[in-house]
């Protein structure tokens, strides 16, 4: 990230969508130890783990056509916000 920076190279982290039979297996310390490392860097966060239901997943680490439309939509508006600062 430091490399990329140093090059002015735009970082932008994107935490992937995850279904919530598979979020809960996550521990709350993994998840504090991740989003503390992310301050300390300063590069734009947007989290999608959490965002969709069950029924956007195909299976528990894959979105389905519903899932994969709904998250791209939101990259396209994430990519859009990104590109206009």
């Amino acid at each position: 990230v430091q490399e990329l920076q140093k090059n002015n190279i735009t970082v932008i982290v994107i935490n992937v969508p995850c279904d919530p039979l598979e979020f809960k297996y996550i521990s709350n310390s993994t998840r504090e130890n991740y989003v503390s490392y992310l301050n300390n860097i300063e590069v734009p966060y947007y989290d999608f783990e959490n965002r969709y239901p069950s029924n956007y997943f195909y299976d528990i680490t894959h979105t389905n056509v519903q899932g994969r439309t709904a998250f791209s939509h939101d990259i396209a508006k994430i990519i859009l916000k990104e590109v206009e600062k």
